[in-house]
């Protein structure tokens, strides 16, 4: 399997959701590197720009360790609001 991100253009005051599919212990997505305070469930409502990944289970990155980064960034021609379901691989 390989992954590969694909990056997701936000224009001000829009979000978006991403999430995970599947039943784990304990879920905490990230914010370029950092845990989010609260968000440790299947989804999430992304509204702000960065890279995001998720740990799962306590590991370091996604189940299985094909985790890719979502990355978010400022829109300047156009946006992305459809939801989002990561990891995406190939």
């Amino acid at each position: 399997n390989t992954c590969f991100s694909v990056p997701i253009n936000l224009c001000s005051g829009t979000t978006f959701t991403a999430s995970i599919q599947g039943t784990y212990a304990s879920v905490q997505w990230l914010r370029n590197g950092q845990p989010i305070q609260g968000a440790t469930g299947n989804s999430l409502t992304i509204s702000s720009l960065g890279a995001y990944t998720v740990s799962i289970d306590g590991g370091s990155g996604c189940a299985g360790g094909l985790c890719c980064p979502l990355f978010v960034r400022e829109s300047t021609d156009g946006c992305c609001v459809n939801p989002v379901c990561i990891p995406i691989t190939v």
